[in-house]
């Protein structure tokens, strides 16, 4: 068991220093007792041994994220879904709710809540499940090599007319560049929009990336 600190029978000591409060000691000791009390092993050692103590820092505002632009939080931004069916986004701030009805479909968000979303719900700028259609703000999220690799998807309007030879080419693409979601949803759409009817390309994309056009 550790000895008492500041016990009455410690005889004093001459030397100023020694005898100057140590707070650091205090709270290790007070930290012992606690660990004493949970059922730890406190050993010798512990009881000079100086511990830090986490501190909690608080996530910064949406407000406050890096602005490299001139763009004006309430500034609508054109956003288009690539995203197969409905896409629904609400803002965590303000309780604003954002409703793609079906792919392809253009609904203009607040630059800020763009941002919120950035910060929030990444996948949906990330993976992507909708395009910014604004080159400030493609800059400011940095998006341009992103974008660049979802040319990719943009094509398959037409290289699904090509040899399977070409279509096997994007699809291996595709899958490089980690687009198989955004592909599927690009599909779906074209097979639902009948843009896609041949059943052997639709085989052979089913096979390429492992899911039923239906």
């Amino acid at each position: 068991m550790s000895r008492p600190v500041g016990s009455k029978n410690k005889p004093k000591s001459e030397n100023p220093v020694n005898s100057a409060p140590n707070r650091t000691k205090e709270v290790v000791a007070k930290a012992t007792h606690i660990d004493a009390k949970q059922g730890g092993s406190v050993g010798a050692d512990d009881a000079t041994e100086e511990r830090a103590v986490p501190v909690q820092v608080a996530s910064p505002p949406f407000s406050s994220l890096p602005n490299r632009t001139s763009i004006m939080p309430d500034e609508e931004i054109a956003c288009r879904s690539v995203t197969f069916g409905e896409l629904v986004w609400v803002s965590r701030s303000s309780s604003t709710q954002y409703t793609w009805a079906e792919f392809d479909d253009v609904q203009y968000v607040k630059y800020s809540h763009l941002r919120e979303m950035k910060a929030g719900s990444k996948r949906f700028i990330s993976e992507p499940l909708l395009i910014v259609c604004d080159e400030r703000v493609i800059e400011d999220f940095r998006l341009g090599d992103l974008y660049k690799k979802y040319e990719l998807i943009e094509s398959l309007d037409s290289i699904v007319q090509k040899s399977p030879s070409e279509i096997t080419g994007v699809l291996e693409g595709i899958k490089m560049c980690k687009l198989r979601s955004a592909a599927v949803a690009k599909i779906r759409a074209m097979r639902e929009n009948g843009l896609l009817s041949n059943v052997d390309t639709m085989t052979l994309i089913q096979n390429a990336l492992k899911f039923y056009i239906g």
